[in-house]
């Protein structure tokens, strides 16, 4: 069964800081969540989870959280969570093959902000690069995007394997002096010189006790 990869984002209500931890905390997740972790950035959550059998949506993994969260401005209809789009990863999930196994790191997120007017040249150089080079870098690492924020899922100690398929591209075009280039595309913090924010909390870490079998 192919296991999904999900990241969502959301917004704590003033002063619900403590109590939206601990909901996060004390729900029992269902056994097809292989791994789930929760950031917060000020008010802000991030929740990188996999499934690996229904697509599950973080209403249906914490529904007591919702009465502690902003409403998301514009929807159509009333909602908490938005879905943040990936753009980047180093390996990915293939039918019928273990992706997760006893032997895990430990979640680690960052933040990032693209210059709007760079979104698609960003986009254009993580597609070519994860591609052309499957498997170069930490088997877990993926960037998701939502409007010009970035937020980077990665696991540590890193963990490199050689991906189980072929990158889409035969092409051999990724540009060296990669973090130069990517520079160019970010746009800086006004409370600190970093490019990647690592500051962020992990308020909630839950894992699947029979993840072998994924």
């Amino acid at each position: 069964m192919l296991v999904q990869r999900l990241v969502y984002r959301a917004q704590l209500l003033t002063g619900h800081e403590d109590e939206g931890k601990r909901i996060l905390n004390e729900t029992v997740l269902p056994e097809d969540v292989l791994t789930l972790s929760v950031f917060r950035f000020h008010r802000n959550l991030f929740f990188y989870y996999e499934c690996a059998a229904a697509l599950r949506t973080p209403d249906e993994l914490f529904p007591a959280l919702n009465t502690h969260l902003e409403t998301v401005p514009f929807a159509e209809e009333k909602r908490h969570y938005v879905r943040m789009n990936e753009v980047f990863h180093y390996n990915r999930p293939t039918e019928n093959d273990p992706w997760r196994d006893k032997e895990q790191g430990q979640p680690f997120g960052r933040l990032n902000r693209l210059r709007p007017e760079m979104i698609s040249s960003y986009i254009f150089y993580h597609n070519q690069l994860q591609e052309e080079k499957p498997g170069c870098g930490d088997k877990y690492g993926l960037i998701a995007l939502n409007e010009n924020l970035m937020f980077f899922y990665e696991e540590r100690p890193y963990r490199i394997e050689k991906a189980l398929y072929k990158g889409r591209l035969d092409t051999h075009n990724t540009p060296g002096g990669w973090g130069e280039l990517m520079a160019q595309h970010f746009l800086p913090w006004e409370d600190t010189d970093a490019v990647w924010r690592d500051d962020l909390e992990l308020v909630c870490f839950k894992r699947c006790q029979i993840i072998g079998k994924f």
